[in-house]
């Protein structure tokens, strides 16, 4: 702060060097910004107007005010000790070169038994566990849905179903319910007619694979229309017992397995039985499997609704059908299928629409009790599995 100053130096006379210009007294107070009325009795200090020019002559020793104007990070200064502060702790995340382009970013990559996704499967660990290091040479197969293909464990060919890490979220999920249901259903199946279960592993990299036999067959399928001069007596009816009675057996499991279609169904190409494949959408008392089949025409008309009431008698009608293509070597509703699909789903869960039932099969009236519309109204696979015996008997 400078001393006072005049244009005319000799009409007033400069104060000694060791003198301090003293403030004005009983100056007045400036009004705030928002015309509040000064309150000299206030314990706090006053706030000041800013500095100009004008009032160089006017300026007084004033105490030091807090800066109140709030930084941002970018207008401070970085020291060089946080500076390799943080450096080092971005090393502890630092990757090879090699594995910066192979860095899996799936959403298995750290689920463990104690996750939430895979809790369920731990009480099976220690009876279907399968080392992953012990499955060698996977080749991939055709799939739409999942990662599928053949491997070899123990010198054995065997059969693999894996998450597609590619796929949306929502099919993620609907893959991952699926394999653990297959796991839930397996551990409790054995039967000759069903593909034999093996076990499960997880990964990191490729999550939850699920291992059963490898069946080397054709399906029912195709080797009805391939072959069309086979008759009830051998095999078909063979067939249709075999497919019986294990759906006899899951249902006595109380087991559905709410997925019997051409799809599911193969012949064995060594023994030429069937095996029932494809357990991943049933659904049992001890695990709860909030996905159902894709819808098809070969769902019962419940299934299709989508309603809670669905039981074993759901197997029943899709039974029906399969005696239907093994009678006429077609698909139900081929003709129908070909021109609306949807609309076709929406004329069978109306009832609308009905397989045609030819009436010289030796099993016709045992397939219009299976393709009943009410479901209380089929009969269940035993007395199914009882009607056929003796049917074989009098062919």
């Amino acid at each position: 702060m400078g001393s006072c100053c005049s244009s005319s130096t000799s009409s007033v006379s400069l104060p000694p060097p060791t003198i301090h210009c003293q403030a004005k007294e009983n100056t007045q107070p400036r009004n705030l910004p928002n015309k509040v009325p000064y309150d000299l009795s206030a314990s706090r200090e006053p706030t000041r107007e800013p500095f100009d020019e004008g009032d160089e002559e006017d300026s007084v020793v004033s105490p030091k005010r807090h800066n109140t104007r709030e930084l941002s990070y970018n207008s401070r200064k970085l020291r060089s000790s946080t500076v390799r502060r943080m450096y080092g702790n971005l090393k502890k995340y630092a990757l090879p070169v090699d594995q910066v382009f192979n860095r899996d970013i799936s959403p298995d990559r750290f689920v463990t038994f104690t996750s939430y996704e895979y809790k369920e499967l731990a009480p099976l660990q220690h009876e279907w566990w399968i080392d992953p290091t012990a499955i060698d040479n996977f080749q991939e197969t055709p799939s739409t849905t999942m990662v599928c293909g053949t491997a070899t464990l123990d010198e054995q060919t065997v059969f693999i179903k894996r998450l597609n890490r590619n796929a949306s979220s929502n099919k993620l999920s609907r893959s991952r319910r699926i394999l653990m249901t297959e796991v839930h259903v397996g551990a409790k199946v054995e039967h000759p007619y069903i593909a034999t279960f093996l076990g499960f592993c997880i990964t990191p990299y490729e999550g939850l694979s699920c291992v059963s036999e490898y069946v080397e067959g054709t399906l029912l399928s195709d080797v009805l229309v391939n072959s069309p001069q086979l008759e009830w007596k051998q095999p078909k009816i063979n067939w249709a017992l075999q497919l019986a009675q294990a759906l006899v057996y899951l249902h006595d499991q109380k087991i559905s397995h709410r997925n019997v279609k051409n799809d599911t169904i193969l012949v064995t190409a060594k023994t030429c039985n069937i095996k029932l494949i494809g357990c991943g959408h049933a659904a049992m008392e001890s695990f709860e499997n909030h996905h159902p089949p894709i819808a098809s025409e070969w769902s019962a008309p419940e299934l299709l609704q989508g309603t809670q009431d669905i039981s074993d008698k759901t197997d029943v009608y899709s039974f029906g059908l399969i005696l239907l293509l093994l009678d006429t070597h077609k698909l139900p509703f081929e003709m129908e299928k070909s021109r609306n699909h949807h609309e076709l789903l929406m004329k069978i869960v109306t009832g609308s629409i009905k397989p045609i039932i030819p009436a010289s099969s030796p099993v016709a009236n045992l397939m219009t009790e299976c393709l009943q519309y009410v479901p209380t109204h089929r009969p269940s696979m035993k007395v199914v599995y009882t009607k056929l015996q003796q049917i074989a008997a009098q062919l």
